[in-house]
């Protein structure tokens, strides 16, 4: 019954330890292609001009509406849109999965590339950039050699602005692309992940002589193209677990450093990286939980990830209760002079060490987004707790600034901006319980006349308000957000 009861919290571990995954996908225009029309005479004027302004939004659709296209060889497919007069090829990539809901990936202990067929079939899905869209224009745009294709709409449903891309399907050989992406993953010596925005480097752990690449927030830092300078900003990846077990004559403690893991599977393209880590929590006697896993989809300047798991007893009868408390701490001195916020606390509290009136009285009612900022750099989260477990938790932010309060294990001593989420949980009903973490690093996101609520507000549009996609007569809602499991 208690590896019971940790199956349940190590899976709720999982929903911040991989959130700061990211991806190194370039925003240059590549794949310019000239213009040439499929018969003599001159090119028609554009039909309407590109108004939508989403900029940090992916879009995803299924090859179900993609009905023209089905059957095609993946590989004989470009994204176009159309600006500054020229149609030029986008950034964009299918991932493909198979019948029955997995995600076909070709790296990592678990790799199935032997399940791909690179033909597009209903369940497979292209993925591009909302920021990346165009002018509406008519066929007589299209390249030569083009055999079929078919314009993909995108509209913001609170400005109704709308943007266009051309998907299209060439006979014999597809025009090369130019936009690649360098590999952003380095795991021989640490787990490392850099990209356009930001980055963030793992920890190692020897457990029976065993080494674990762990993504568990070691470092962060907002790259100087983004508009920080680079620099490291988290301390560590905060980690407390404690419960009565037994009807309450057993009781356990546990931290991050009893937290061991790996990558299972992984997949990287030009506009995502979908990764699979797996996590596990080393118990007395030498003895290892079992795996629990977590699903990340990570883009060039945020990142999604989800985790669900699956309660198939109830609690209340081996646990009188159990609270865990997950979070940051930043690091002494590179955070000093940042500012934190939350949507319960907006005009900030300066992060120096010393806790202010301010900071001793804050709202700790469960938040909807926070966010660390400073000119050094910057993130954004927001936390998609299940309702069902939440109608039967007691949630909590909390909030420490205090240099002389030392919490081991820890690289610095000391709470220097520490935040964490604290879930009480006294009984947990059976089910299946979903979660998700949203990690964004916009551009450019420090303001020294205060909090940028404006990018808060487009950021969080991708969730609350998102864009649509109409494809013919198909149309439906993009699902970017959510986070689809690699596994059913």
């Amino acid at each position: 019954m208690t590896v019971r009861i940790l199956r349940v919290c190590i899976t709720l571990i999982l929903f911040l330890v991989t959130a700061g995954l990211g991806n190194a996908s370039e925003e240059s225009e590549g794949g310019s292609q000239e213009i040439v029309p499929d018969s003599d005479g001159e090119i028609e004027e554009i039909l309407k001009k590109k108004t939508i302004s989403r900029f940090y939004d992916p879009v995803e659709m299924r090859g179900e509406i993609l009905t023209e296209l089905l059957g095609n060889q993946i590989s004989l497919l470009r994204l176009y849109s159309f600006s500054d007069g020229t149609l030029h090829q986008v950034p964009f990539q299918f991932d493909e999965w198979t019948s029955d809901g997995f995600l076909i990936v070709d790296m990592g202990p678990e790799a199935n590339a032997e399940l791909g067929n690179g033909i597009l079939d209903v369940q497979d899905e292209l993925v591009f950039m909302a920021r990346d869209a165009g002018d509406r224009v008519t066929r007589a745009h299209w390249p030569q050699g083009v055999e079929e294709g078919i314009e993909i709409e995108i509209k913001d449903p609170l400005s109704e602005k709308v943007g266009w891309f051309y998907l299209l399907g060439f006979s014999e050989q597809a025009p090369s692309v130019s936009f690649g992406k360098e590999d952003f993953l380095e795991y021989e010596d640490e787990v490392r992940l850099t990209c356009s925005t930001y980055g963030v480097q793992g920890t190692n752990r020897t457990w029976k002589g065993d080494v674990h690449k762990l993504l568990l927030h070691r470092h962060l830092w907002t790259t100087e193209e983004a508009g920080g300078d680079g620099r490291d900003i988290i301390d560590s990846l905060r980690f407390r677990f404690k419960a009565k077990l037994g009807f309450g004559l057993i009781r356990v403690k546990f931290n991050e450093g009893g937290i061991v893991g790996g990558w299972s599977k992984m997949k990287s393209g030009p506009v995502r990286t979908i990764a699979r880590q797996w996590l596990a929590l080393t118990l007395p006697l030498g003895l290892k939980s079992p795996k629990f896993y977590g699903d990340a989809y990570c883009y060039d300047t945020l990142g999604f990830t989800g985790f669900q798991t699956d309660v198939p007893f109830n609690p209340k009868y081996v646990a009188a209760n159990f609270t865990m408390m997950f979070g940051h701490d930043m690091h002494d001195p590179n955070a000093y002079g940042m500012k934190w916020y939350n949507s319960n606390n907006t005009d900030g509290f300066l992060i120096d060490g010393i806790t202010s009136p301010m900071e001793a009285e804050y709202d700790s009612s469960a938040d909807t987004w926070r966010c660390v900022v400073g000119p050094n750099g910057w993130t954004v989260y927001r936390s998609m707790w299940d309702e069902f477990y939440r109608s039967q938790a007691e949630i909590k932010v909390r909030y420490s600034d205090d240099k002389e309060r030392e919490q081991p294990p820890e690289y610095y001593p000391g709470d220097l901006g520490y935040v964490y989420s604290e879930s009480i949980v006294k009984r947990l009903k059976p089910r299946k319980y979903e979660f998700q973490v949203d990690v964004f690093v916009p551009y450019s996101f420090y303001d020294p006349a205060g909090l940028r609520m404006d990018l808060l507000e487009e950021l969080g549009n991708i969730r609350d308000n998102p864009i649509l996609v109409k494809v013919g007569l198909h149309e439906g809602t993009n699902t970017s957000w959510h986070v689809t499991r690699m596994e059913p």
